[in-house]
């Protein structure tokens, strides 16, 4: 085979092969499953998500409460109940807990954009729920690796149960349209 039409196929990050759908000699087409594994980083990924929107809804109700003090003093000064520093002492308080939700908002598109490099999807993403606590479970970290070109299996390494990692390619495939 032209060795600039073969595709070396390893997995995105470390996990355990759960199934392998090809061997060698087979035939396959673009986009067809090669195998499936459940990939350990996408999993510690969307846990650090979940994580993340948890305490999201903390530091939301944080600030919502800053908002609410600052009305407050608000109101009293104009009733003269406090002094003007109260309310200057709440507005920080405020833009702090806005920071602070900001900070957090930023982490999770981080962690968003992990999850987009591992292959998921807008809806897969927004599927996932801090309130049903097996949403995340084998399904989020579950990956079906596909070809990228069409071609022959000429290369198969792994087994089902085995822990493999990017550094080791398990597939080969060689585009045979045209050989040397």
């Amino acid at each position: 085979p032209d060795p600039a039409r073969v595709a070396h196929i390893a997995p995105i990050a470390k996990g355990r092969i759960e199934r392998v759908h090809v061997q060698v000699g087979d035939s396959v087409s673009r986009g067809a499953p090669l195998f499936e594994y459940d990939n350990i980083e996408l999993g510690e990924a969307v846990g650090d998500y979940m994580a993340g929107l948890a305490d999201l809804q903390g530091d939301m109700a944080h600030l919502d409460h800053a908002r609410k003090l600052l009305d407050r003093a608000r109101l009293l000064l104009e009733k003269e109940a406090i002094a003007e520093k109260e309310v200057h002492v709440r507005q920080a308080e405020l833009r702090v807990a806005e920071a602070v939700v900001a900070n957090r908002r930023a982490k999770i598109a981080r962690v968003q954009e992990k999850l987009f490099r591992f292959g998921m999807t807008d809806e897969q993403i927004n599927a996932l729920s801090i309130d049903d606590e097996k949403s995340h479970r084998r399904e989020a970290s579950y990956t079906i690796v596909r070809a990228p070109i069409s071609g022959v299996i000429i290369k198969r390494e792994g087994a089902p149960g085995e822990v493999v990692g990017p550094e080791q390619a398990l597939l080969s495939i060689a585009d045979l349209s045209s050989v040397w």
